[in-house]
């Protein structure tokens, strides 16, 4: 581990050893993200700081699966956007909510996110 590493390491632990300063802990975790510490020595820093604050940083994102039916109306909207078909693109996009996918048109093409329990994910990034 680098000298500047070993550094904020000590001082992250004083800091949790300080009564939980944890807004001091946060402060080091954004110097050392923003540092010019070896990547290496950085990833190691995290994964050990990370079992104190419970961040969950080396979780993995959830798996967007789609509803069935879902992946057929997404191709199938997007020939009739293609095809400049725009009153069947928007019927197909309602018949996409209602199944709990939202299409959003960028111009790279369509994109979609899924609502999960009432609330909407970040898009996914298949289009």
């Amino acid at each position: 581990m680098s000298p500047e590493a070993a550094e904020l390491d000590r001082r992250f632990r004083a800091a949790i050893a300080d009564d939980l300063d944890l807004p001091t802990a946060m402060a080091l975790v954004a110097g050392l993200v923003h540092s010019a510490i070896p990547p290496g020595d950085k990833a190691r820093l995290l994964r050990d700081w990370d079992r104190v604050l419970g961040l969950d940083l080396e979780r993995s994102e959830p798996k967007m699966v789609l509803p069935d039916g879902a992946a057929e109306l997404l191709s199938a909207r997007e020939k009739a956007r293609a095809a400049k078909d725009f009153a069947r693109s928007d019927q197909l996009r309602d018949e996409l909510a209602a199944v709990g996918v939202t299409v959003i048109d960028t111009a790279e093409g369509q994109r979609w996110r899924q609502k999960l329990g009432g609330q909407a994910l970040p898009p996914d990034p298949q289009t």
